[in-house]
């Protein structure tokens, strides 16, 4: 089975181009609402892979320069690139909290076996105090790792409407986010991907110009 948050979401303030599932989707429990078009020419890098059920932390496996950004200067593209990778090595795991879990129930567990061996008596506030513990300090693992990773999503998307700046307008470089908060709906996908989208170049009477 997959993991997924508390109930409750909102996309990404930027992240428009995700478009929220229809309704028969969101009926069916399918969240995942991730555009990964891009006209031909572009490309994407996937960070987080909204396929994924288990999400742990973005990670940037691509290095190359897309050829829709032939015309960026490869030092250029190293400098920016290098950026965008200390950015996402300063993301936390999101399966810390469920680590937190793993160890409350280990701990409830223990003293059940300890009181089914006749061994000891606990209390009942002894009995429950590690699942409480172990969901509380998941809850809280939770919504600091959501602060820390959707601040350094602004960062990512900010580097990346500098690159777009660089670039004249030729490529759009957009960072698309969704489902990236602590709180979602059940079988929501996290996503995070930066599309480079090209502009349509429009030919009349011999004449070549940028579509606006």
């Amino acid at each position: 089975k997959c993991f997924y948050g508390l109930p409750g979401s909102s996309f990404q303030r930027f992240a428009p181009e995700i478009l929220e599932p229809s309704l028969d989707r969101r009926i069916m429990g399918v969240g995942s609402s991730s555009d990964l078009s891009v006209p031909e020419g572009g490309e994407t890098f996937i960070l987080t892979n909204p396929a994924d059920c288990i999400v742990t932390r973005p990670k940037l496996t691509n290095s190359h320069k897309p050829l829709c950004l032939s015309t960026l200067d490869d030092s250029e593209w190293k400098q920016w690139h290098g950026e965008l990778q200390m950015i996402v090595n300063q993301f936390w795991n999101e399966m810390l909290p469920v680590v937190a879990m793993i160890f409350g129930l280990v701990g409830f567990v223990a003293i059940m076996g300890l009181r089914f061996l006749a061994i000891v008596f606990p209390p009942l506030w002894v009995q429950i105090l590690p699942p409480a513990a172990g969901l509380l300090s998941a809850v809280v693992a939770t919504c600091l790792i959501s602060l820390r990773n959707t601040g350094l999503d602004v960062d990512i998307d900010e580097l990346c409407e500098k690159l777009t700046s660089s670039l004249g307008g030729r490529v759009r470089v957009e960072y698309r986010t969704a489902w990236t908060t602590c709180f979602k709906p059940r079988h929501a996908r996290t996503a995070r991907i930066i599309a480079f989208v090209p502009r349509p170049i429009v030919l009349s009477l011999g004449r070549a110009w940028l579509q606006p």
